[in-house]
């Protein structure tokens, strides 16, 4: 994430954008959409790039920006709603600057995954996919995280993972993490 792009995020408390502040992001980075699609057979092809990078910039995927989106690449919105819906990275509504993603399949279940996230929603206190107050946090319970010999697994944004988490850690990685977070 560049830097404008992180402070525009942070700016905005995450708040839903308007559907000209969509169009006009777009406008800007069209040359970057169609260099994007001209790598694929169809426009159709070019969507989970677009909205990773969309993602980048707004923090979440409501539903005034998945119709832009559709609308770009000339797809319905119906589409692009299937795929937000089916990816775990995508959200529709607002969540924190850092995502705590606690796998909740079958190894990391059997481990104790279920009282991590638990521990979590306390020391954080909200609900899962809900951003704390002060936007810093929010925690997802998600499928496989491909780490099952060493259940259970957490991952913070789109980069670091955790192996073998404990509820007795849960405490000290919120304290690390606030001190140094995730981008």
């Amino acid at each position: 994430m560049s830097a404008g792009e992180r402070m525009s995020r942070e700016g905005k408390g995450m708040r839903t954008p308007a559907r000209e502040e969509v169009r006009e992001f777009l406008r800007e980075i069209r040359p970057e959409i169609e260099e994007l699609c001209s790598r694929y057979e169809t426009r159709r092809a070019a969507l989970i790039p677009l909205l990773h990078r969309l993602r980048r910039r707004f923090g979440f995927l409501p539903p005034v920006v998945q119709r832009e989106a559709a609308f770009v690449l000339g797809i319905a919105p119906g589409d692009v709603s299937r795929v937000v819906g089916f990816y775990s990275l995508f959200r529709e509504k607002p969540c924190g600057r850092q995502v705590i993603m606690v796998c909740g399949t079958l190894s990391c279940a059997l481990r104790g995954a279920n009282k991590v996230i638990e521990t979590f929603k306390e020391v954080l206190g909200v609900d899962l996919r809900e951003p704390t107050p002060d936007g810093e946090f929010s925690i997802e319970r998600v499928e496989c995280l491909g780490w099952c010999d060493k259940a259970p697994v957490v991952q913070v944004n789109d980069s670091d993972y955790y192996d073998n988490v404990k509820p007795e850690d849960v405490a000290g990685l919120v304290e690390r993490w606030r001190k140094e977070p995730h981008e």
